[in-house]
């Protein structure tokens, strides 16, 4: 993970454009966009936050485009602020599963059934906390409703004292209601839940 913060920001009012440029500039500069085996990494622009004081302040937050890529649970492998046109916090935390289309990729021993099964409660429970659904009688039915997306991927799990975040092979069920998603873990073998995310 290298990091990058400075407290003076700059004065000039720039553009949405402008301050991407600046941004991606910045990246360029402090270390570009190779992992260690010096390949380039492709990122997409996955999400802008924009802040009107007097001037604006802009967060980029970017992803690894690759159909392996890792999953984040908090945070995203780059982001960039950009205040008054300068790059005040910069934080890249790049992490790719290597390409295994040669490989049988290890499931564990649960499978997305059994997952269900074993964190019906657990997953009816964070959703009805985090206002995904209203109490009702029937879990099974209220929990299907809101599950999207079941997958299997590496979680790049929020970053500990050190600055590190463990990386963990997990099953992903992913669940939305109206603007809201969350995103649960659950291990491979034990199909114990080890955490979740929502926005």
């Amino acid at each position: 993970v290298y990091t990058y913060k400075t407290d003076e920001a700059g004065t000039e009012d720039t553009g949405y454009f402008e301050a991407l440029n600046n941004a991606l500039a910045f990246v360029t500069i402090h270390g570009g966009l190779l992992n260690s085996d010096g390949e380039a990494f492709k990122i997409c622009l996955s999400d802008v936050a924009i802040k009107q004081n007097k001037i604006k302040d802009y967060e980029f937050k970017f992803d690894i485009c690759k159909d392996r890529h890792v999953i984040y649970e908090d945070g995203k492998p780059l982001l960039v602020q950009v205040k008054g046109g300068v790059v005040t916090y910069f934080e890249r935390d790049f992490f790719a599963m290597a390409d295994q289309d040669d490989q049988q990729i290890e499931t564990g021993e649960s499978t997305a059934a059994n997952v269900l099964a074993k964190n019906l409660d657990y997953m009816y429970d964070v959703l009805l906390k985090g206002g995904f659904l209203e109490e009702q009688p029937e879990i099974f039915a209220a929990v299907s409703e809101s599950l999207k997306d079941i997958r299997f991927g590496a979680v790049r799990f929020s970053k500990n004292d050190d600055g590190g975040g463990k990386i963990e092979t997990c099953w992903c069920f992913t669940f939305a209601a109206g603007q809201k998603e969350a995103e649960m873990y659950f291990d491979v073998n034990d199909a114990e839940p080890i955490g979740y995310t929502m926005r």
